[in-house]
């Protein structure tokens, strides 16, 4: 939703040595542990990691595995009981979030969506009630928005829950973003729940995590619903 750092020789090398291992090694590799390699370095390497991962998962399955997220979705209780719900619009290999926006419309819950101010470098909030294509258009960063004459701004905080993507999770509800800080600066001074979406391939042990990381509540993959110690109201 972060410059960059200059790495010596050696911590390159291990870095290099770390890129080529397979996914599995990433959650028990020392280099994890390693407090010579800085945290933005460490996040690169997981965000690397990841989208690969994520990319491997094909169209269909990635149907399926979203349909049973979103089964474990409809059955949580800030999501039944939220009248508002902040919801990203899904993008390329991300869990898929059009079946959820449609439910919640047929339950008449309001439906608010980020809007790139990238000006400002932050995120506005839009209502939206369709999905229809004339009412969309490509963000800087290549997401869904509304158009401008279809924008009818939300205060964040009427949002009664907010629905988040993420590249990487840890049980303890820290996100591993796309590195902007988008949404990590949105939330700083939100009290309603956060939500993550993920596939069971992006839950890892543990995440480096900065002052400026806001965690989230729960985590749902296709295989769990995840209440995290480490989430604000927990």
């Amino acid at each position: 939703m972060r410059g960059e750092d200059v790495l010596c020789k050696s911590t390159a090398s291990k870095l290099l040595r770390f890129l080529d291992k397979p996914f599995g090694s990433l959650l028990s590799s020392k280099l994890n542990k390693d407090p010579s390699l800085p945290h933005e370095a460490e996040k690169k390497s997981i965000r690397k990691k990841l989208q690969l991962e994520r990319r491997g998962i094909g169209a269909t399955e990635r149907h399926r595995k979203s349909q049973a997220i979103m089964a474990f979705l409809l059955q949580l209780d800030p999501f039944r009981k939220a009248r508002t719900i902040q919801l990203y619009l899904s993008y390329a290999t991300e869990v898929e979030t059009s079946p959820i926006f449609h439910f919640a419309r047929r339950k008449n819950k309001q439906i608010a969506v980020p809007i790139l101010d990238r000006a400002h470098c932050a995120l506005q909030f839009s209502e939206l009630n369709t999905l229809s294509p004339h009412m969309l258009e490509k963000s800087p960063l290549g997401i869904s928005q509304p158009r401008l004459e279809f924008q009818k701004k939300i205060d964040p905080k009427t949002i009664d829950l907010w629905i988040i993507p993420g590249l990487a999770f840890d049980p303890q509800g820290n996100r591993l973003g796309y590195g902007k800080g988008y949404y990590d600066r949105a939330l700083q001074n939100i009290q309603q729940p956060v939500l993550g979406l993920a596939f069971e391939i992006q839950i890892i042990p543990h995440l480096p995590v900065e002052t400026r990381d806001v965690p989230v509540d729960y985590i749902i993959t296709e295989k769990r619903t995840i209440v995290c110690k480490g989430g604000r109201t927990t």
